[in-house]
């Protein structure tokens, strides 16, 4: 499956670089939500709730993606204002969850202690699922990484690898970057990749390959 992740041309380079990408916690994403799409109006399944939300968030992270790259507002919320730049990666089916968005939180009963079945690592998967519909623009896939080994720099990160193929980089519109400035960081690489800018559509609301810049492919 061919998914997307914008980010900042800073931290775009330093990925390419060391082959890796950055874990994101759920304590530190935008939606104040996060694993909150169940009804946990009981005050009593609230408190087994949080315990389980504050237990899996020390134990794993996302890495969050789109099934596309040509919205002009995810370039403006993810891509540095189209400064930065957008990466296409083949990941296996089977690593990523795609989210549904729900207007209304769904009902669930959990038992009264995190020894339950319920409360479990697939509850955790199932948890992901599911975020309010005003982020469907976002059209994201999520897959869900063990925080495992921390960093110095204090994060987390995950490697590129056979199940997760980067095979296309897409520099923003307003991002100073060509092609060809690709050219040595991509000398690690034995995979095709395809380097291309991008630029505003002339008729519609849409972001657009720049075919006046030639692509520079790898390999």
């Amino acid at each position: 499956m061919r998914v997307y992740y914008l980010t900042q041309e800073k931290y775009a380079l330093d990925a390419i670089e060391k082959k890796w990408l950055k874990v994101s916690l759920f304590d530190d994403l935008n939606d104040p939500f996060e694993l909150l799409a169940f009804n946990i109006s009981n005050k009593e399944q609230r408190k087994v709730w949080n315990k389980f939300r504050n237990y899996f968030s020390t134990k794993a992270g996302l890495v969050c993606f789109s099934s596309q790259w040509q919205n002009p507002v995810m370039w403006s919320h993810y891509g540095d204002k189209h400064k930065g730049i957008c990466f296409g990666f083949d990941v296996h089916d089977d690593i990523l969850k795609k989210v549904k968005y729900i207007k209304r939180r769904r009902p669930f009963k959990i038992g009264e202690t995190l020894d339950n079945h319920n409360i479990n690592s697939a509850l955790l998967s199932e948890a992901v699922k599911y975020k309010f519909k005003e982020w469907s623009y976002e059209r994201e896939y999520r897959g869900i990484v063990p925080l495992e080994e921390k960093e110095e720099s204090g994060l987390y990160f995950v490697n590129f690898s056979d199940d997760f193929v980067l095979k296309e980089i897409i520099i923003g519109a307003q991002c100073s970057l060509k092609p060809l400035d690709f050219k040595d960081k991509l000398s690690k690489y034995s995979d095709q990749i395809l380097v291309k800018k991008a630029r505003l559509a002339f008729q519609t609301f849409k972001v657009v390959r720049n075919k006046s810049i030639k692509i520079y492919k790898h390999a």
